[in-house]
């Protein structure tokens, strides 16, 4: 079991829809981070126990967005899909040729903070369901907790 931190930078464009669906379209830059200690030398090529992976990613996610609440805080929640992109990588932890395009279903809870009419500060919660699942790549899912600040047009 590896852990770790994977910070990002992000922009997202929603949509109005329908009056309960709204569509959202993400485009940013990720880094996943992650390291743990195995119980025998399976990592950097069967010599250690030590085993880390960095990997760099361009993601886009699609979601759709349902409203739990209107008002001046909105709550939410969102369904959909992320691909991820390696820009970057090193492990040794994973053999690097088997890191590729990343599939995940992504579920997702947020609050909407406004600010003002036009000025809101967007508070996310997120799970990341890893599709890629085979015998020589582990299952990379992940929780994500995300803040910003958004605009209204």
């Amino acid at each position: 079991t590896m852990t770790g931190f994977n910070p990002g930078l992000f922009a997202s464009l929603e949509y109005p829809w329908l009056n309960w669906l709204t569509l959202r379209g993400t485009l940013g830059y990720e880094m996943v981070s992650i390291g743990g200690t195995a119980q025998f030398q399976s990592c950097d090529n069967k010599s250690s126990t030590d085993c880390k992976a960095t990997i760099h990613y361009l993601t886009g996610m699609a979601m759709g967005r349902f409203d739990i609440t209107n008002g001046s805080n909105n709550f939410w929640t969102a369904i959909g899909g992320a691909l991820k992109f390696p820009i970057s990588k090193s492990s040794t932890a994973l053999r690097e040729e088997d890191i590729s395009m990343a599939n995940t279903i992504v579920l997702s809870f947020g609050l909407d903070y406004h600010m003002n009419n036009r000025n809101f500060i967007p508070i996310s919660f997120e799970y990341h369901y890893s599709l890629n699942q085979s015998d020589t790549v582990p299952e990379i899912s992940q929780f994500g907790l995300q803040a910003g600040y958004g605009m209204q047009f």
